[in-house]
């Protein structure tokens, strides 16, 4: 809680503060996990604590390099879920880069990289599916 506490902490209240890092906690389903010491946890429990702060400092923008690689589908598809409702709801930004295409499910704009070169700029959500074929066709060629 100490973790997420801190960047609340700056012009509220601490109830105020108390109220928001609870609330987040428990979008992530980590409100059991409160008290618990950093070390206690695990790499994903450590990940989701990470967002939270992340989150409780409401930036304009997060940057996230596989997110939710020490994540279970359920909570990736949770941590998803809340980053995309931040963004409709306080405009943050989100850049997100993951192995997964399921991970990129909503986003509005995807860029496919390989060998550090984009090979598919920009797809729309409604072009979604062309991604999907080039890389599975490239990546059966290779």
């Amino acid at each position: 809680m100490e973790h997420i506490l801190r960047p609340l902490l700056a012009g509220r209240s601490s109830g105020d503060a108390l109220r928001l890092a609870n609330g987040i906690l428990e979008q992530l389903d980590l409100i059991g996990h409160r008290r618990a010491r950093w070390e206690s946890l695990s790499d994903g429990e450590r990940t989701l604590v990470a967002l939270a702060r992340a989150l409780a400092s409401e930036p304009a923008a997060i940057v996230a390099d596989d997110l939710t690689i020490d994540l279970g589908v359920i909570e990736g598809e949770r941590v998803y879920a809340l980053l995309r409702e931040a963004a409709r709801e306080q405009g943050l930004c989100v850049l997100s880069m993951t192995s997964e295409m399921a991970d990129a499910a909503g986003a509005s704009y995807i860029a496919a990289l390989s060998d550090g070169r984009v090979i598919v700029p920009g797809a729309p959500p409604d072009q979604r599916g062309a991604v999907v074929d080039f890389l599975s066709a490239r990546q059966q060629s290779a």
